[in-house]
């Protein structure tokens, strides 16, 4: 396919400046604070427009990139056909110049692309990969974060027109050779620090197949984000192999391309980024990354605002985000809802009796504690791990409280004709499977197993409840007082009767708690399999028969590789054959589900009801329990008033899963007053009286 493109491919058509299209948010013509700016390249003109409306961060806004010294080689065709919007053409024009300026320490510069989810983030890194293998350098490494991502690339590149060979790295045995020649090898992070039993290095493999002149892409850059080690923890293995192959000394020539939507969440998390010329020999920072994080660290955001300012000012940092105002097409904006869950009193009488567990289980590990005579590092790691298994056992609890009111806005949305998206946090897989397991081993039925909230306490008390003996022993040494375990004749730790009695009189009481399953079971058991587009890391799922007993059953569908199931649900959803599509936050990484002309069914992200045309509506769902509306409010006005260029896109630091979408100005009413005004968490104990 590449070769019919070989006379054609040249320079692109010749680009220049030009002003910036202003689109209203609202129809008021007076209401300047509703008016966006839309995003246009300031050194090229003409190709296509973008198919979606783009707007800059307003720090980055008013700075102008450096003038354009590079033309790319790419085929007219892409230009004049649309096939990339000239705000594509942008960054690849901007990645080649990068790459043709070396930094101080004798390396190729790289070049940071920070767009947002639904912006078109692969077709601008397709083009940055053919741009050079219309120069001749043919290999290209893209990392990524899940291995059925490779379908996405492979669709990007045959969209272009353009399919040079593509493989998995998993396709070849660690200790071997690659040997498709040229071409784009796809290796996940997980991939890329993968050892084979004889030592071999998968990153070795990499190097040696790259040659000299290799481009190498980190889309979804931040899984490296812990790639320097300090005081505050160590570093990753995938944070160091990225920095590795990086190295100036040994690999100066590669060409870099970091990707992200969430480049990094603090300063720190930058260290990946090492070709953008931040730190090190020439720059303000010589003493390396460590001096460039306190110096940027002690400036707070606005610091790291500068950083991305200068990083554009350079050409090294592009950073766009699809407009959330009104669409030029259909004449509508994102909406933004809260709906509120009414707790029925057989909920509250739920929510009562869980806080009251809870704080029963408190008080009595605080009394098994005394009775073992446990030190203060026992007693510690017991309270860390009460309130660690709090958090989980109430946010589960909240969420699956919430989900009859999910289900009947899902049924209103369909009965309009509408596609849903629920984006939910956990899948709860891990301990289904461990009960499953016990299940067998102890030939119990599966119904008499419990995958409710109810099971995280349980467990709390049953694997951590303190029950070994401690007796004291002074340092001879350091004079301190120790708290060592009590051991028996054979060498066994001494255990508590008393603590082990109060361990059996809890658990008998907590078994009678009544609480609902769990909300992704809840979901799929209401509307069906084959109506649900499960997008999730699980591999089985509970399923309730007709008959009304639990089977623990594969998602594998017939025909379907299993690593490919998540791909084939989605492409369900997409082609409208299903219309609810599911996600969590771990499978869904990478994926885009914003609105596409190219698809027949528009997508979203979070727990968002969206039509068949124009943008979405997004609907945070939220319960009137007291402990989820402070934090709730607290948590949108905060993360939506602090706004970065690098960290805009994180899926942890926002309710919706984008941190652009609302500015603090548009949050008003009495939503805004109650956000501002809630200043505490209340506690089991105080939620249960509201």
């Amino acid at each position: 396919m590449l070769s019919s493109y070989q006379q054609s491919a040249g320079t692109a058509p010749s680009f220049s400046a030009t002003a910036a299209a202003t689109v209203p948010m609202e129809a008021s013509e007076a209401d300047t604070t509703d008016r966006i700016l839309a995003y246009a390249p300031r050194f090229v003109v003409g190709g296509a427009a973008h198919p979606g409306v783009i707007v800059e961060p307003p720090g980055l806004a008013n700075v102008e990139p450096p003038p354009i010294t590079y033309r790319p080689h790419l085929p007219k065709e892409l230009c004049t056909s649309g096939k990339l919007s000239a705000m594509q053409i942008e960054r690849i024009i901007y990645g080649g110049q990068a790459h043709g300026q070396r930094l101080a320490d004798g390396s190729r510069a790289g070049i940071s692309i920070g767009d947002g989810t639904g912006t078109g983030k692969t077709a601008t890194l397709a083009g940055i990969i053919l741009d050079n293998w219309f120069q001749h350098r043919r290999r290209a490494v893209w990392f990524s974060v899940k291995s059925d991502l490779i379908e996405a690339v492979s669709d990007e590149f045959a969209r272009l027109g353009l399919t040079p060979p593509i493989r998995l790295i998993n396709d070849y045995p660690t200790d071997g050779e690659i040997d498709i020649g040229d071409g784009i090898v796809f290796c996940t992070y997980r991939s890329l620090i993968a050892r084979s039993r004889s030592g071999n290095r998968r990153i070795d493999q990499l190097i040696c197949w790259l040659g000299t002149e290799g481009v190498v892409i980190f889309d979804e850059g931040h899984k490296a984000k812990y790639a320097f080690a300090d005081d505050r923890g160590k570093s990753t293995q995938t944070g160091a192999a990225v920095v590795e192959i990086q190295d100036p000394e040994k690999y100066p020539n590669f060409r870099v391309v970091y990707s992200s939507a969430t480049s990094a969440g603090e300063v720190r998390h930058l260290a990946y980024m090492s070709r953008l010329g931040l730190w090190g020999e020439g720059t303000n920072f010589p003493l390396g990354f460590e001096q460039f994080a306190e110096e940027i660290e002690s400036g707070g955001v606005g610091a790291l605002e500068m950083v991305c300012r200068d990083l554009k000012a350079m050409g090294r940092y592009f950073c766009g985000n699809l407009s959330m105002g009104t669409d030029p097409e259909s004449g509508l904006a994102v909406e933004f809802r809260e709906v509120i869950h009414k707790l029925t009193p057989a909920q509250r009488w739920m929510y009562d009796n869980m806080a009251q567990g809870w704080q029963e289980v408190f008080r009595n590990i605080h009394r098994a504690l005394d009775l073992t005579n446990s030190g203060k590092a026992t007693r510690a790691q017991a309270v860390n791990q009460f309130w660690a298994e709090h958090q989980r056992c109430f946010r589960n609890l909240i969420t699956a409280f919430k989900v009859p009111t999910l289900i009947c806005e899902i049924e209103n949305a369909l009965g309009r004709k509408e596609s849903v998206v629920v984006s939910i946090t956990g899948t709860g897989e891990s301990q289904t499977k461990k009960q499953i397991e016990r299940a067998a081993d102890q030939d119990e039925a599966i119904d008499r197993l419990d995958f409710s909230p109810r099971e995280t306490l349980t467990r709390l008390v049953a694997n951590c409840f303190p029950i070994a003996c401690f007796q004291e022993r002074t340092n001879p040494y350091s004079g301190t007082i120790e708290y060592i375990p009590v051991l028996d004749a054979d060498g066994n730790k001494v255990e508590s009767r008393a603590a082990l009695q109060l361990r059996a009189e809890l658990l008998d009481k907590l078994s009678v708690l009544e609480v609902p399953e769990h909300p992704l079971d809840q979901l799929v058991n209401y509307f069906g399999v084959e109506n649900v587009a499960e997008m999730t890391g699980r591999k089985k799922r509970l399923i309730r028969t007709t008959s009304g007993t639990l089977e623990y059953r594969p998602r594998q569908l017939p025909g379907v590789p299993s690593k490919l199931i998540n791909l084939h649900e989605k492409n369900a959803f997409q082609n409208g054959n299903k219309r609810i599509a599911i996600m969590s936050e771990v499978a869904s990484t990478g994926d885009s589900f914003m609105p596409e002309n190219r698809s027949a069914t528009n997508k979203g992200v979070s727990i968002l009801l969206q039509s068949l045309n124009g943008p979405p509506t997004s609907r945070f769902r939220t319960s009137d329990a007291h402990t989820e509306r402070g934090r709730w409010r607290r948590r949108f006005i905060c993360l939506s008033s602090r706004n970065s260029a690098v960290r805009k896109g994180s899926q942890r630091r926002s309710p919706g899963g984008s941190g652009t979408w609302v500015p603090l100005r548009k949050v008003t009413g009495e939503l805004r007053r109650r956000a501002i005004s809630t200043s505490t968490i209340s506690s089991p104990r105080k939620a249960a009286r509201h």
